[in-house]
């Protein structure tokens, strides 16, 4: 009856010893997964960062040449360069100014992309899902 027993002992110490293995390959596995995805979402908010000051200088761009359009239209080329030649920062204008008229589709897609990254930032704090 020993033997049985040894037996039996053995064969329960290789299932808990292949248990363990999966276990741990299965941790390692989440691991590898988790650093991917961190990687992942860093590499996303370092894109979306460079859009978004890419789209803000074209903004900005965009908001000088309707200011300098309007100038023109109201006074004129030659005084819009004398205001331009004697002081360039002047006549910069807030994004506010010019996109007033900004659709509410168009708020509320920049909202969520706010919230998405505001996400993302979560998660690769490590405070996202869990």
């Amino acid at each position: 009856m020993t033997d049985g027993r040894e037996t039996l002992k053995r064969e329960l110490e290789k299932a808990a010893l292949a248990y363990f293995e999966a276990m741990e390959q299965m941790n390692n596995l989440d691991k590898e997964h988790t650093e991917r995805m961190k990687a992942l979402c860093l590499q996303n908010s370092e894109d979306t960062k460079a859009i978004g000051k890419s789209i803000n200088a074209a903004e900005s761009r965009l908001a000088l040449l309707k200011e300098a359009l309007r100038l023109v239209d109201e006074e004129g080329v030659e005084p819009l360069i004398a205001k331009l030649t004697a002081n360039p920062a002047q006549h910069q204008i807030k994004r506010a100014y010019v996109f007033d008229g900004v659709p509410e589709s168009t708020k509320a897609y920049n909202h969520s992309k706010h919230q998405m990254r505001m996400h993302n930032a979560r998660y690769v704090a490590g405070k996202g899902h869990q």
